[in-house]
């Protein structure tokens, strides 16, 4: 029996793209519904089905009209991986959809955004990839989307070279030793380096670490599979675009932005603004990580406390400092930002590079504190408007807007803004 439909077909235009990236368009009722896999000026057939929390969605049963700006996904996984959820949506039109969410955040201080752009092909330099055992062996792939799923690709487009020979490597090497697991990976100065986890195929016997490093043609693996622990060679790797005698060592499983590319735009982003504000005094870097920004806060100001709450970065960011010959200018706090928002120096300079939970304890501390400007790097347009929401009733203004578009075929973006009391 054909299935009976919940609802009428209704045929709609698509007018816009949520922040999620599904397309939002209007009901002949005038409700708002949203659309997984519909880009904006596409014309739609639809069939509505049950809201959740509130949210109205629509099951996409046609393109009745394309938009001029759908193209072809060139990926073989589009649709059931859970990465690169735009390609379906050109290039340009990706690009100008975040210059525009974030040229909305910022239009009450009338300050114009500008837009640097990462190419999609080769250039995420760190992975996480989950393994599983299917009936056709193991399979290393990414997470299918809205699922525990692991989707399979031919390729994947956006790795590193290194990266995705190393993706394809992983089933040959690990197939009678893993029944489950996860490898992060990154790759840096000193070549690939890798953390493995997971379960062991019963009655496996493990090799070293260094065997199967060498197997994997890695510069450096720790793993824990089941209750073996083993690890060999580089346990951290050096970002290049990083230049002496400042470095920025990062661990397999630690974090760091995920293209060199984009990392030289961010930085450059944040060198700009500080060429804005006055040198010398003190500065304050919240979630600070291993450093990434550390040394350009050190090119300008006299001395620097930088908070972050991993103790392995505190711990790198203190050997490049030292290695650097800046220790004496340098105070690393290895603590939760929340636990340091008590008291500042007078005239200080504020550097925050939050998760995608932004930081709502710095701007409210912000109010009290009065720092003479802030650069605030953000990977979620969502939490920095809340964000720049708390500043902006506490008395500051948004001086300089930077987009880089670091995530090329999803809707995420990195922004740098700068700042600074009203006047």
């Amino acid at each position: 029996m054909p299935h009976a439909r919940a609802t009428a077909p209704t045929t709609v235009v698509v007018s816009a793209l949520g922040g999620l990236g599904d397309g939002i368009a209007r009901l002949p009722s005038g409700e708002v519904v949203l659309i997984a896999g519909t880009v904006p000026g596409d014309v739609v057939q639809i069939e509505l089905v049950p809201k959740r929390k509130g949210v109205q969605r629509g099951e996409l049963l046609a393109i009745v009209a394309p938009s001029p700006d759908r193209t072809a996904p060139p990926c073989s996984a589009f649709g059931r991986c859970g990465g690169c959820d735009l390609q379906h949506l050109a290039l340009a039109a990706q690009q100008d959809h975040k210059r525009s969410q974030l040229q909305r955040l910022v239009q009450p201080d009338n300050v114009a955004v500008s837009l640097t752009a990462v190419a999609p092909y080769g250039n995420r330099r760190r992975m996480r990839l989950h393994l599983r055992q299917t009936p056709r062996g193991l399979v290393a792939g990414f997470l299918a989307a809205r699922s525990d799923e692991v989707a399979v690709a031919d390729a994947c487009l956006i790795l590193d070279p290194t990266l995705e020979a190393l993706r394809t490597r992983l089933p040959a090497v690990l197939s009678q030793l893993l029944f489950k697991g996860e490898l992060h990976a990154i790759v840096g100065a000193q070549g690939a380096i890798a953390a493995l986890f997971g379960l062991p195929v019963r009655q496996a016997e493990l090799p070293s670490a260094q065997v199967l490093a060498q197997a994997l043609q890695l510069s450096g693996l720790r793993f824990h599979i089941g209750q073996t622990c083993d690890s060999w060679g580089q346990d951290c790797v050096a970002l290049p675009e990083i230049a002496p005698p400042w470095s920025v060592r990062i661990r397999a499983d630690g974090f760091c932005q995920a293209s060199g590319h984009a990392n030289v735009a961010l930085r450059g982003a944040v060198a700009h603004a500080l060429a804005d504000l006055d040198k010398g005094g003190s500065a304050r870097e919240f979630f600070a990580g291993s450093g990434n920004f550390t040394d350009l806060l050190l090119a300008h100001c006299d001395h620097v406390q930088a908070v972050e709450r991993n103790g392995h970065a505190c711990t790198e960011l203190a050997r490049s400092a030292q290695l650097a010959g800046h220790s004496q200018r340098l105070a690393v706090v290895h603590a939760d930002v929340a636990t340091v928002l008590h008291t500042t120096a007078a005239d200080e300079l504020w550097l925050l590079d939050p998760g995608r939970p932004g930081a709502p304890e710095v701007a409210a501390a912000a109010g009290r504190l009065r720092p003479r400007a802030l650069i605030y790097v953000s990977c979620a347009l969502d939490t920095l408007g809340r964000d720049l929401a708390t500043l902006r009733n506490a008395g500051y203004a948004v001086r300089t807007a930077n987009l880089v578009d670091a995530f090329p075929w999803t809707v995420h973006a990195e922004a740098v803004v700068m700042l600074a009391p009203v006047r």
